[in-house]
Protein backbone atom coordinates (compact mmCIF):
# COMPACT_ATOMS: atom_id res chain seq x y z
CA UNK A 1 0.00 0.00 0.00
CA UNK A 2 1.28 3.46 -0.88
CA UNK A 3 1.90 5.52 2.23
CA UNK A 4 2.76 8.94 0.79
CA UNK A 5 -0.74 10.21 0.13
CA UNK A 6 -2.68 12.63 2.33
CA UNK A 7 -5.23 10.05 3.50
CA UNK A 8 -2.44 7.69 4.61
CA UNK A 9 -0.56 10.40 6.50
CA UNK A 10 -3.74 11.37 8.33
CA UNK A 11 -4.80 7.76 8.98
CA UNK A 12 -1.45 6.78 10.48
CA UNK A 13 -0.77 9.99 12.41
CA UNK A 14 -0.96 9.94 16.21
CA UNK A 15 -2.29 13.52 16.12
CA UNK A 16 -5.43 12.67 14.15
CA UNK A 17 -7.60 11.69 17.12
CA UNK A 18 -6.48 14.52 19.48
CA UNK A 19 -7.11 17.10 16.75
CA UNK A 20 -10.54 15.62 15.94
CA UNK A 21 -11.44 15.46 19.64
CA UNK A 22 -10.49 19.11 20.16
CA UNK A 23 -12.58 20.21 17.18
CA UNK A 24 -15.49 18.11 18.44
CA UNK A 25 -15.49 19.66 21.92
CA UNK A 26 -15.39 23.17 20.47
CA UNK A 27 -18.24 22.38 18.08
CA UNK A 28 -20.29 20.91 20.90
CA UNK A 29 -20.14 24.01 23.07
CA UNK A 30 -20.45 26.49 20.20
CA UNK A 31 -23.50 24.66 18.83
CA UNK A 32 -25.32 24.53 22.18
CA UNK A 33 -24.47 28.01 23.51
CA UNK A 34 -22.19 30.11 21.29
CA UNK A 35 -21.90 33.06 23.68
CA UNK A 36 -21.61 31.83 27.25
CA UNK A 37 -20.23 28.29 26.80
CA UNK A 38 -22.37 27.24 29.77
CA UNK A 39 -23.00 23.52 30.11
CA UNK A 40 -26.64 22.50 30.44
CA UNK A 41 -28.02 19.00 31.01
CA UNK A 42 -28.40 18.22 27.31
CA UNK A 43 -24.85 19.28 26.56
CA UNK A 44 -23.46 17.25 29.43
CA UNK A 45 -25.40 14.07 28.63
CA UNK A 46 -24.55 14.06 24.93
CA UNK A 47 -20.92 15.07 25.36
CA UNK A 48 -20.25 12.56 28.15
CA UNK A 49 -21.91 9.85 26.06
CA UNK A 50 -19.66 10.69 23.10
CA UNK A 51 -16.54 10.64 25.31
CA UNK A 52 -17.50 7.25 26.79
CA UNK A 53 -18.37 5.87 23.36
CA UNK A 54 -15.05 7.06 21.94
CA UNK A 55 -13.19 5.26 24.70
CA UNK A 56 -15.12 2.03 24.09
CA UNK A 57 -14.53 2.31 20.33
CA UNK A 58 -10.80 2.75 20.97
CA UNK A 59 -10.72 -0.30 23.25
CA UNK A 60 -12.67 -2.37 20.71
CA UNK A 61 -10.29 -1.42 17.91
CA UNK A 62 -7.20 -2.05 20.04
CA UNK A 63 -8.36 -5.39 21.41
CA UNK A 64 -9.51 -6.78 18.06
CA UNK A 65 -7.17 -5.12 15.52
CA UNK A 66 -10.00 -4.07 13.23
CA UNK A 67 -7.50 -2.33 10.96
CA UNK A 68 -4.40 -4.00 9.56
CA UNK A 69 -2.25 -1.02 10.48
CA UNK A 70 -1.67 0.95 13.65
CA UNK A 71 -4.25 3.70 13.34
CA UNK A 72 -6.78 5.65 15.37
CA UNK A 73 -8.93 6.26 12.34
CA UNK A 74 -11.93 4.34 13.71
CA UNK A 75 -12.21 6.67 16.70
CA UNK A 76 -11.43 9.75 14.61
CA UNK A 77 -14.14 9.01 12.03
CA UNK A 78 -16.67 8.41 14.82
CA UNK A 79 -15.77 11.68 16.57
CA UNK A 80 -15.91 13.81 13.43
CA UNK A 81 -19.04 12.11 12.11
CA UNK A 82 -21.02 12.61 15.30
CA UNK A 83 -19.76 16.19 15.64
CA UNK A 84 -21.13 16.90 12.18
CA UNK A 85 -24.63 15.89 13.36
CA UNK A 86 -25.23 18.97 15.45
CA UNK A 87 -29.00 18.37 15.27
CA UNK A 88 -28.47 15.32 17.54
CA UNK A 89 -26.52 17.18 20.22
CA UNK A 90 -29.72 18.36 21.93
CA UNK A 91 -31.09 14.84 22.45
CA UNK A 92 -30.85 13.80 26.11
CA UNK A 93 -31.67 10.38 27.54
CA UNK A 94 -31.55 8.46 24.24
CA UNK A 95 -27.86 9.33 23.96
CA UNK A 96 -27.26 6.65 26.59
CA UNK A 97 -28.04 4.00 23.96
CA UNK A 98 -24.90 4.94 21.98
CA UNK A 99 -22.24 3.86 24.53
CA UNK A 100 -24.45 0.89 25.42
CA UNK A 101 -24.41 -0.32 21.81
CA UNK A 102 -20.66 0.25 21.60
CA UNK A 103 -20.28 -1.88 24.74
CA UNK A 104 -22.39 -4.67 23.20
CA UNK A 105 -19.98 -4.76 20.25
CA UNK A 106 -16.97 -4.97 22.57
CA UNK A 107 -18.49 -7.82 24.59
CA UNK A 108 -19.83 -9.59 21.49
CA UNK A 109 -16.37 -9.80 19.97
CA UNK A 110 -15.13 -11.31 23.22
CA UNK A 111 -17.33 -14.35 22.59
CA UNK A 112 -15.56 -15.39 19.38
CA UNK A 113 -15.38 -19.21 19.46
CA UNK A 114 -15.70 -19.11 23.24
CA UNK A 115 -16.96 -22.52 24.48
CA UNK A 116 -18.54 -20.93 27.56
CA UNK A 117 -19.74 -17.38 26.73
CA UNK A 118 -22.58 -17.33 29.28
CA UNK A 119 -21.18 -14.39 31.26
CA UNK A 120 -20.55 -12.24 28.19
CA UNK A 121 -23.91 -13.21 26.67
CA UNK A 122 -25.84 -12.19 29.77
CA UNK A 123 -24.20 -8.75 29.83
CA UNK A 124 -24.63 -8.24 26.07
CA UNK A 125 -28.37 -8.81 26.24
CA UNK A 126 -28.72 -6.94 29.52
CA UNK A 127 -27.30 -3.87 27.77
CA UNK A 128 -29.52 -4.55 24.75
CA UNK A 129 -32.57 -4.83 27.03
CA UNK A 130 -31.66 -1.50 28.63
CA UNK A 131 -31.38 0.07 25.17
CA UNK A 132 -34.84 -1.21 24.28
CA UNK A 133 -36.34 0.38 27.42
CA UNK A 134 -34.87 3.71 26.31
CA UNK A 135 -35.69 3.27 22.59
CA UNK A 136 -38.30 0.51 22.19
CA UNK A 137 -37.96 0.43 18.40
CA UNK A 138 -34.52 -1.18 18.83
CA UNK A 139 -36.23 -4.47 19.68
CA UNK A 140 -35.66 -5.45 16.02
CA UNK A 141 -31.97 -5.98 16.89
CA UNK A 142 -32.69 -8.88 19.26
CA UNK A 143 -32.68 -11.69 16.65
CA UNK A 144 -29.65 -10.14 14.96
CA UNK A 145 -27.52 -10.47 18.10
CA UNK A 146 -28.43 -14.15 18.43
CA UNK A 147 -27.58 -14.51 14.74
CA UNK A 148 -24.20 -12.83 15.24
CA UNK A 149 -23.32 -15.24 18.03
CA UNK A 150 -24.53 -18.33 16.15
CA UNK A 151 -23.06 -17.63 12.70
CA UNK A 152 -20.17 -15.17 13.03
CA UNK A 153 -18.92 -15.66 16.60
CA UNK A 154 -19.73 -19.41 16.61
CA UNK A 155 -20.38 -19.25 20.33
CA UNK A 156 -24.13 -19.64 20.77
CA UNK A 157 -25.14 -22.61 22.90
CA UNK A 158 -28.34 -23.47 24.77
CA UNK A 159 -26.85 -22.14 28.00
CA UNK A 160 -25.80 -18.91 26.29
CA UNK A 161 -29.23 -18.62 24.66
CA UNK A 162 -31.07 -18.79 28.00
CA UNK A 163 -28.51 -16.46 29.59
CA UNK A 164 -29.28 -14.00 26.82
CA UNK A 165 -33.03 -14.21 27.41
CA UNK A 166 -32.57 -13.68 31.15
CA UNK A 167 -30.27 -10.70 30.54
CA UNK A 168 -32.75 -9.28 28.03
CA UNK A 169 -35.64 -9.54 30.49
CA UNK A 170 -33.87 -8.27 33.60
CA UNK A 171 -34.04 -4.51 32.80
CA UNK A 172 -37.80 -4.94 32.27
CA UNK A 173 -38.10 -6.63 35.66
CA UNK A 174 -36.34 -3.71 37.31
CA UNK A 175 -38.61 -1.23 35.52
CA UNK A 176 -41.74 -3.19 36.43
CA UNK A 177 -40.68 -3.31 40.08
CA UNK A 178 -40.02 0.43 40.10
CA UNK A 179 -43.42 1.11 38.50
CA UNK A 180 -45.12 -1.21 41.00
CA UNK A 181 -43.51 0.64 43.88
CA UNK A 182 -44.81 3.95 42.51
CA UNK A 183 -48.19 2.58 41.48
CA UNK A 184 -47.82 3.96 37.95
CA UNK A 185 -47.43 1.54 35.03
CA UNK A 186 -47.51 4.16 32.28
CA UNK A 187 -43.89 3.61 31.26
CA UNK A 188 -44.43 -0.14 30.91
CA UNK A 189 -47.61 0.22 28.87
CA UNK A 190 -45.99 2.83 26.60
CA UNK A 191 -43.07 0.51 25.82
CA UNK A 192 -45.36 -2.45 25.21
CA UNK A 193 -47.58 -0.30 23.00
CA UNK A 194 -44.61 0.88 20.92
CA UNK A 195 -43.41 -2.68 20.37
CA UNK A 196 -46.87 -4.17 19.74
CA UNK A 197 -48.03 -1.37 17.41
CA UNK A 198 -45.07 -0.23 15.29
CA UNK A 199 -45.38 2.90 13.21
CA UNK A 200 -46.76 2.13 9.72
CA UNK A 201 -44.80 3.24 6.66
CA UNK A 202 -46.86 6.07 5.19
CA UNK A 203 -45.88 8.76 2.70
CA UNK A 204 -46.88 11.51 5.14
CA UNK A 205 -44.01 10.44 7.42
CA UNK A 206 -41.47 11.43 4.76
CA UNK A 207 -42.81 14.78 3.53
CA UNK A 208 -40.33 16.81 5.57
CA UNK A 209 -37.40 14.72 4.32
CA UNK A 210 -38.04 14.86 0.58
CA UNK A 211 -36.30 18.20 0.04
CA UNK A 212 -32.59 18.33 -0.80
CA UNK A 213 -32.48 21.61 1.13
CA UNK A 214 -33.18 19.79 4.38
CA UNK A 215 -29.87 19.49 6.33
CA UNK A 216 -30.89 16.12 7.74
CA UNK A 217 -31.61 14.77 4.26
CA UNK A 218 -28.23 15.99 3.01
CA UNK A 219 -26.46 14.41 5.98
CA UNK A 220 -28.26 11.11 5.48
CA UNK A 221 -27.47 11.06 1.74
CA UNK A 222 -23.80 11.91 2.28
CA UNK A 223 -23.26 9.28 4.97
CA UNK A 224 -25.19 6.69 2.97
CA UNK A 225 -22.99 7.29 -0.07
CA UNK A 226 -19.69 7.23 1.84
CA UNK A 227 -20.74 4.15 3.80
CA UNK A 228 -21.84 2.37 0.62
CA UNK A 229 -18.49 3.01 -1.05
CA UNK A 230 -16.64 1.78 2.04
CA UNK A 231 -18.83 -1.32 2.34
CA UNK A 232 -18.48 -2.26 -1.32
CA UNK A 233 -14.71 -1.83 -1.07
CA UNK A 234 -14.57 -4.09 1.96
CA UNK A 235 -16.75 -6.80 0.40
CA UNK A 236 -14.46 -6.80 -2.64
CA UNK A 237 -11.30 -7.03 -0.53
CA UNK A 238 -12.41 -8.99 2.55
CA UNK A 239 -9.87 -11.77 1.86
CA UNK A 240 -7.03 -9.44 2.91
CA UNK A 241 -8.21 -9.53 6.53
CA UNK A 242 -7.89 -12.41 8.95
CA UNK A 243 -10.94 -14.66 9.30
CA UNK A 244 -11.62 -13.35 12.80
CA UNK A 245 -11.51 -9.73 11.64
CA UNK A 246 -13.83 -10.57 8.74
CA UNK A 247 -16.45 -11.82 11.18
CA UNK A 248 -16.27 -8.58 13.16
CA UNK A 249 -16.61 -6.43 10.06
CA UNK A 250 -19.48 -8.54 8.71
CA UNK A 251 -21.32 -7.74 11.94
CA UNK A 252 -20.71 -4.02 11.41
CA UNK A 253 -22.04 -4.31 7.85
CA UNK A 254 -25.26 -6.03 8.95
CA UNK A 255 -25.71 -3.71 11.94
CA UNK A 256 -25.27 -0.66 9.71
CA UNK A 257 -27.82 -1.92 7.18
CA UNK A 258 -30.28 -2.78 9.96
CA UNK A 259 -30.16 0.71 11.49
CA UNK A 260 -30.30 2.29 8.02
CA UNK A 261 -33.51 0.35 7.32
CA UNK A 262 -34.83 1.36 10.73
CA UNK A 263 -34.24 4.98 9.75
CA UNK A 264 -36.34 4.45 6.62
CA UNK A 265 -39.05 2.77 8.65
CA UNK A 266 -39.24 5.40 11.39
CA UNK A 267 -37.91 8.72 10.08
CA UNK A 268 -39.41 10.55 13.06
CA UNK A 269 -36.66 8.93 15.18
CA UNK A 270 -33.98 10.35 12.89
CA UNK A 271 -32.12 12.46 15.48
CA UNK A 272 -31.96 9.50 17.87
CA UNK A 273 -30.96 6.83 15.35
CA UNK A 274 -28.30 8.71 13.39
CA UNK A 275 -25.69 8.51 16.20
CA UNK A 276 -26.19 4.71 16.24
CA UNK A 277 -25.85 4.62 12.46
CA UNK A 278 -22.63 6.63 12.68
CA UNK A 279 -21.28 4.31 15.38
CA UNK A 280 -21.64 1.26 13.13
CA UNK A 281 -20.80 2.88 9.80
CA UNK A 282 -17.75 4.69 11.20
CA UNK A 283 -15.73 1.47 11.43
CA UNK A 284 -16.40 0.61 7.79
CA UNK A 285 -15.55 4.14 6.66
CA UNK A 286 -12.35 4.15 8.71
CA UNK A 287 -11.38 0.74 7.28
CA UNK A 288 -11.69 2.18 3.78
CA UNK A 289 -9.81 5.40 4.53
CA UNK A 290 -6.96 3.65 6.38
CA UNK A 291 -6.37 0.71 4.06
CA UNK A 292 -6.52 2.29 0.62
CA UNK A 293 -3.86 4.41 -1.03
CA UNK A 294 -4.68 5.05 -4.68
CA UNK A 295 -5.13 8.39 -6.39
CA UNK A 296 -8.88 7.77 -6.64
CA UNK A 297 -9.25 6.80 -2.98
CA UNK A 298 -7.21 9.83 -1.90
CA UNK A 299 -9.49 12.09 -3.95
CA UNK A 300 -12.53 10.40 -2.41
CA UNK A 301 -11.07 10.97 1.06
CA UNK A 302 -10.46 14.68 0.43
CA UNK A 303 -13.92 15.21 -1.07
CA UNK A 304 -15.52 13.33 1.84
CA UNK A 305 -13.76 15.52 4.40
CA UNK A 306 -14.76 18.68 2.53
CA UNK A 307 -18.37 17.44 2.33
CA UNK A 308 -18.40 16.74 6.09
CA UNK A 309 -17.03 20.22 6.81
CA UNK A 310 -19.71 21.77 4.60
CA UNK A 311 -22.45 19.70 6.24
CA UNK A 312 -21.21 20.74 9.69
CA UNK A 313 -21.59 24.42 8.80
CA UNK A 314 -25.03 23.77 7.27
CA UNK A 315 -26.23 21.82 10.33
CA UNK A 316 -24.99 24.61 12.57
CA UNK A 317 -27.08 27.08 10.56
CA UNK A 318 -24.12 29.13 9.38
CA UNK A 319 -25.42 29.05 5.82
CA UNK A 320 -28.24 27.52 3.82
CA UNK A 321 -28.55 26.10 0.34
Amino acid sequence: MTNDRLQNHISESTLTLPVCATIAVVLWFVRINPLSFRIDVRTAVSLLSVILTTYIVMETNTANSLLRIRSRMVSAVWVMGISMMTFSHDVTVTWITVPLMAATHYLLFKTYQDPNPVNYTFHIFFLLGTMILIMPNLYVLIPLYFWYMAVFMRSLSWRAFWAGLIGLAMPSWFLFGWCAANGDYTMVTDIIGTIASPQPMELDNYTTWLSVHNPRTLTWCCLTFVTSVATIHYLRNYFKDKIRTRMYLYIYVIQTVAIWLLLLWQPDKYDRLMPLFMLCAGTLIAHHFALTGTILSNLFFVLSVLAWVALTTINMGLWKL
